[in-house]
């Protein structure tokens, strides 16, 4: 029975002379309707090869045609593999040499059917029949007819099949028959969004809000449910407000650390290495969109969250070449209207034929008006090119504070990284900044935890600060008075508590303090 639905539309489609996509549309639904739904993958083959021009491979593992940007269709041959033989129209359009093995674009696809009814009967195919299929859609909707917002709508539904914490839902985990894996599926959306930021929010998909949920750790769909919702855990400040006082319990301190760790570790194995792609892409969203001010704080905010050195080269490389463009353009555009108004000046040198009532106004009013009119244009434009020029290089003498940071969040214990910062601070002549970070580092780092350098030359490092560059005795004398009298740090060997006691004693000494 289905054999004679599907030569029926072989006839119709290879002799019809007006070739009419409705005809056949009808005639596979009425095979649909009549035959029972164990005999509908063999019309359906039929239909989309019909539909799509590609033809299906000779064996059960289908073929895998490549797209634009390494994207593929899979086609798989069961109608062959189940019966001993093609479907009459695969097997007429093979005698005939028509269709084609792989995906092929648009410019090199002849439609024979329009796309709005194309994408109608794919959108059915995946909906009621073969769900996985939505990837494979979602490649014609990109390489093929265009429709770009769809295809993030289809792919994000396919990262949507599992859950954060690795449950699934709706109908379980989506694995691609086409061997894609959820890194792939990620940048592919990331890519389709961030080269058409206006279709995705037509298809109402907000890639911003995704972006940023997914970054924090927190479920796409519920919005807030995950195991960052309202924490800080990729943030450069690693402990809780609870701990920001030296008399905080060493206890405590490690169960916060720990937890914080707990969740950026969760975050970290989820997005793998994708996290400062992630961010770059949504960087080159807001830039396509125009917002280039949000674009600007959106590479700030990746550059205080990011957790790897490898992420940071990337999101800080990507910054500085958005700096670059804009100073390219902006000096572009500069050259562009001294240009015309070169042009502008030669037409008014040859207009030699002026009434003698403009003449007598140019006599009264001069040239100085249109003079201070163009001065204050090149100006403004000169002042926006320096401004660009500016925030570039201050980007680039911060590096070595951003990177220093980012080491400290992957492990904020690490005693020459906290010394290397406030030398960054000093070198930069902020005494201040370099002070407060060193009195940060007795907040973060555990003695027991320490590395790299003992938790003493923290002390000792400030203290020489307050003493030499601040000529503040009396900070340095309450520090150590802090630390040795209170004991509001604990070491964890007694050599580094006898080494602030030295230190003590010999700021007095030099303070002729002999009391």
């Amino acid at each position: 029975m289905p054999r004679l639905w599907l030569m029926y539309a072989t006839f119709v489609i290879l002799n019809d002379p007006e070739r009419n996509p409705t005809t056949v549309r009808r005639i596979y639904d009425r095979a649909l309707v009549a035959l029972p739904a164990s005999q509908h993958e063999r019309i359906w083959e039929e239909c989309l090869c019909w539909v799509t021009g590609i033809l299906p491979s000779n064996n059960s593992t289908g073929s895998s045609g490549s797209g634009e940007g390494g994207l593929s269709v899979t086609r798989k041959g069961i109608h062959k593999v189940k019966y001993g033989f093609e479907s009459p129209l695969v097997a007429e359009w093979r005698k005939r040499g028509w269709g084609c093995g792989q995906l092929q674009s648009k410019n090199e696809y002849i439609p024979t059917v329009p796309t709005e009814t194309a994408l109608r009967i794919l959108r059915r195919y995946a909906q009621c029949f073969d769900t996985t299929f939505r990837e494979d859609l979602a490649t014609l909707c990109i390489t093929r007819y265009e429709r770009f917002g769809e295809a993030a709508s289809l792919l994000l539904q396919l990262l949507n099949n599992e859950q954060p914490d690795g449950n699934s839902s709706g109908g379980g985990a989506f694995l691609s028959p086409n061997g894609t894996t959820r890194h792939e599926l990620w940048l592919r959306f990331a890519d389709v969004c961030t080269a058409h930021p206006t279709e995705a929010k037509v298809a109402g998909v907000d890639f911003d809000g995704i972006i940023r949920a997914v970054l924090k750790g927190q479920d796409v769909r519920s919005g807030g449910s995950g195991i960052a919702a309202g924490g800080n855990d990729l943030g450069f400040e690693v402990f809780d407000n609870t701990s920001k006082a030296f008399g905080a319990s060493e206890d405590d301190k490690q169960q916060q650390t720990k937890e914080a760790t707990n969740k950026s570790q969760a975050v970290n194995h989820r997005l793998g290495e994708m996290e400062g792609t992630l961010w770059t892409r949504l960087a080159e969203y807001h830039v396509r969109a125009g917002d280039f001010e949000l674009a600007r704080s959106v590479y700030e905010e990746a550059l205080d969250a990011i957790t790897r050195v490898r992420d940071f080269s990337l999101v800080f490389d990507a910054y500085v070449r958005f700096e670059e463009g804009v100073i390219e353009a902006l000096m572009e555009l500069m050259e562009d209207e001294d240009e015309e108004g070169d042009d502008d000046g030669m037409k008014d040198d040859k207009g030699e034929s002026m009434g003698d009532e403009n003449d007598d106004l140019d006599i009264l009013l001069g040239d100085h008006v249109n003079n201070a009119v163009s001065a204050d244009e090149n100006t403004g434009a000169s002042a926006d090119v320096e401004l660009a020029i500016s925030r570039a290089e201050y980007l680039t003498s911060r590096r070595p504070l951003l990177l220093n940071r980012v080491l400290l969040r992957q492990n904020p214990h690490n005693v020459g990284e906290w010394i290397k910062r406030s030398e960054l601070y000093y070198d930069l002549g902020e005494v201040d900044m370099a002070a407060a970070a060193l009195e940060e580092s007795l907040k973060a780092v555990f003695s027991r935890k320490a590395v790299n350098g003992s938790p003493s030359t923290l002390v000792l490092t400030l203290v020489d600060i307050y003493e030499n560059q601040q000529k503040n005795v009396d900070a340095a004398r309450n520090l150590l008075e802090r630390i040795c009298s209170k004991n509001e740090y604990e070491f964890q060997d007694s050599e580094d508590l006898a080494q602030c006691h030295a230190a003590w004693v010999e700021l007095e000494l030099r303070q002729e303090n002999w009391d």
